[in-house]
């Protein structure tokens, strides 16, 4: 390992391919991939990127990332180790992290002095070889390689095919985000024999460097030194013959079984119980599955709580994005809010908003009526399976670290907890998670199959941009009883480098205007994931001041009327793509099972939400667009009213039991949360 520093190999280009040993990796090895990486990067990078070709990362740092991966479980190396210099290149492989039931080759790196020797074949080859028989590849393998990379010949000649997918995929590397082609390696089938390779050209040993041999007799190496040509046809004849052993070996294999009921959910008959309605927590070690950036604000790793579906449910996801609010690493930003909106980064690093560190063990979903496991109360997900991802990074999952967290979280989800059999998966979150559900759905829909059944439900999630230039809204400043919470999100964001869904992104970026993407009443026209929006009118986060006062009232009205008009204008822009439940009472979140949809004995939030889904998402195939819209009515407290009359539309906001149930719960939380504690408020209920 220590030639690497001496001048550029001396053996011949003849020799070179014929000396390399192709074998798995070991954790000794981490060292001379990262150097071969670093190297490759750079010498060939920029021209595809049209950017500098690396960011400052040192040999150490890469030593770092690769040891993490060595000793995981997630991700494997094979590497090419040339006697007398050491590992020269190196591929890797595991679990698609894109595609359900699939292998992926994830990263195929060769010395800039080693390459065009043929190597980077024969890594290809001993790669596909090790995926023989692997549990993540009972469907196929695949590939995402650069658009334009001279180097994707090496799928070309390995047989490998273009299967027309295509993404925008910003590489560990570089900033700058670049178009990628998938490969796929056709008629693929799984081997029954387990994942060893019978190949001669891989070994699964792990050689010292003193160890190490040439795998040829020294004579047949003196002799093919002296005929360079020689070399070439006799290594590409062994290399071709090889491969075409390994694509006859996997034409006619049996596909192996789907996970036990152990990972599919378990016992079909027994029902939960408020007992067993518990989420267990896991905690994920995202530096051994290749996510070395994913981190809360303290650094604590990332955790979600998860609990088993049963029976109908075993193969249905509930995937919940934990709330509450936002923090700001911007010093000149005026943090006025209270601490459950917006707060200080550095202060709620030590609490449990930004650290997972005192997690418990489990969590009671029973406090939660989205998670509820009474079937009359939650019909649909009563019994799903349920995944709480903790909220940790103070930026709705937007920022690096969130991104890479979510990712992290997925990969685990997929390869460790089953949910690679999933058959349908709502996206949802409250607050600042029902934020980061609209944020993400359109990313978390990629992981699943196309025949996956994939929604999002998202809760309280709308924060108003008040600066708006259109007419409609004449107002520049929401008035002194309104949280001005646009003011410090926008900077809020860009402190952390969030980043918004691409298909967003574009279409604000001519104008410079990115940020408005972090606002739902602008992403939610962008997002193609069909999506339903739970939302209060008056909701109580957006609320410095309630009174009984005409004024105040009159500004709360106004202000209702902005969300309703703002959301209805979204989704006239979606043609019939998303849902929305309406409100009127003064709440955030917490209100699943309570509010009524067209007067008393109306459908309630779950069974309008399943109604939809049912409706909208199973059958959007066959292009039947179902009602879009509810709004919540009440019936007037005249017990002498009668007919359609009584039941009025709630355009004003209703403190009052008779039209929203549980209204001294939700003014208890808002004053603890919300309010403005330097304002007198009173509220008659």
């Amino acid at each position: 390992v220590s030639a690497w520093n001496a001048s550029p190999p001396s053996v011949q280009p003849c020799c070179s391919l014929m000396s390399a040993t192709i074998r798995e990796a070991c954790f000794e090895d981490a060292a001379g991939i990262a150097k071969a990486r670093l190297a490759a990067w750079r010498a060939n990078t920029s021209g595809l990127t049209g950017q500098p070709a690396t960011k400052a990362v040192t040999d150490e740092e890469q030593t770092k990332h690769f040891e993490a991966y060595l000793r995981g479980t997630q991700r494997f190396f094979v590497v090419a180790d040339q006697p007398g210099v050491g590992v020269v290149g190196f591929a890797s492989y595991g679990p698609s992290h894109t595609k359900r039931n699939f292998g992926e080759l994830m990263q195929l790196f060769i010395h800039p002095d080693w390459q065009r020797y043929g190597l980077g074949s024969r890594l290809v080859h001993a790669a596909l070889e090790k995926m023989r028989g692997k549990a993540f590849c009972q469907e196929g393998i695949h590939i995402w390689a650069t658009q334009g990379n001279p180097g994707n010949r090496v799928y070309d000649k390995a047989g490998l095919q273009l299967s027309g997918a295509q993404k925008f995929l910003k590489p560990g590397l570089s900033d700058t985000e670049v178009l990628v082609v998938e490969y796929i390696v056709p008629g693929f089938s799984l081997d029954s024999g387990g994942g060893s390779s019978s190949s001669s050209s891989s070994s699964s040993s792990c050689p010292t460097p003193s160890s190490a041999s040439r795998p040829w007799p020294a004579k047949l190496g003196r002799l093919l030194q002296k005929h360079p040509r020689w070399a070439t046809l006799l290594a590409c004849s062994m290399a071709g013959l090889t491969l075409s052993s390994w694509r006859l070996s996997h034409g006619h294999s049996s596909v192996p079984p789907l996970a036990p009921d152990s990972v599919q959910g378990g016992d079909d008959e027994k029902p939960f119980d408020e007992s067993s309605n518990i989420g267990v927590k896991v905690e994920v070690d995202a530096d051994s599955l290749g996510f070395p950036a994913a981190q809360c604000l303290d650094g604590s790793k990332p955790v979600y709580y998860l609990r088993r579906g049963r029976g109908t449910g075993r193969k249905s996801w509930l995937l919940f994005f934990q709330g509450g609010g936002w923090c700001s690493h911007a010093p000149k930003v005026p943090l006025k809010f209270s601490k459950s909106l917006i707060e200080d980064c550095d202060e709620r690093a030590q609490t449990r908003r930004g650290s997972t560190r005192w997690d418990p063990d489990t969590m009671n979903f029973n406090l939660k009526r989205l998670f509820s496991a009474d079937p009359e109360r939650n019909i649909m997900f009563h019994n799903w399976n349920i995944a709480f991802l903790r909220y940790c990074d103070g930026s709705s999952f937007a920022s690096p670290a969130g991104q890479a967290n979510l990712e992290a979280i997925l990969h685990h989800l997929r390869s460790n907890a089953g949910m690679y059999v999933a058959e349908e998966v709502v996206v949802s979150g409250c607050s600042a998670g029902g934020l980061a559900a609209a944020l993400n759905v359109d990313r978390i829909r990629e992981v699943f199959p196309a025949g996956t059944k994939v929604a999002g439900l998202f809760d309280s999630g709308v924060f108003l941009h008040w600066a708006r230039d259109d007419q409609e809204d004449l107002q520049a400043s929401p008035g002194p009883n309104i949280w001005p919470l646009s003011e410090s999100l926008r900077p809020a964001f860009k402190g952390h480098e969030a980043r918004a869904p691409r298909a967003c992104r574009d279409a604000h970026e001519e104008h410079g205007d990115t940020w408005k993407c972090f606002f739902m009443e602008y992403l939610l026209p962008h997002i193609s994931t069909p999506s339903f929006i739970l939302q209060s009118r008056y909701d109580t986060s957006n609320i410095r001041i309630a009174d009984v006062d005409d004024p105040v009232q009159r500004e709360l009205r106004w202000f209702g009327e902005a969300v309703d008009r703002r959301l209805s204008w979204a989704m006239s822009m979606t043609e019939g793509q998303h849902g929305l439940f309406l409100d009127s009472c003064f709440h955030h979140c917490m209100s699943w099972g309570d509010l009524q949809a067209d007067g008393p004995g109306g459908p309630t939030q779950p069974e309008v939400f399943a109604a939809w889904w049912n409706l909208h998402v199973a059958d959007q195939r066959v292009g039947y667009r179902p009602s879009s819209r509810w709004d919540h009515v009440y019936m007037s407290s005249d017990p002498d009213c009668t007919g359609d009359d009584c039941h009025l539309p709630l355009v004003s906001p209703c403190f009052s039991e008779n039209c929203c149930p549980e209204l001294d719960t939700h003014l208890s939380f808002w004053k603890r949360h919300f309010s403005d504690p330097s304002l007198s408020y009173r509220v008659e209920t």
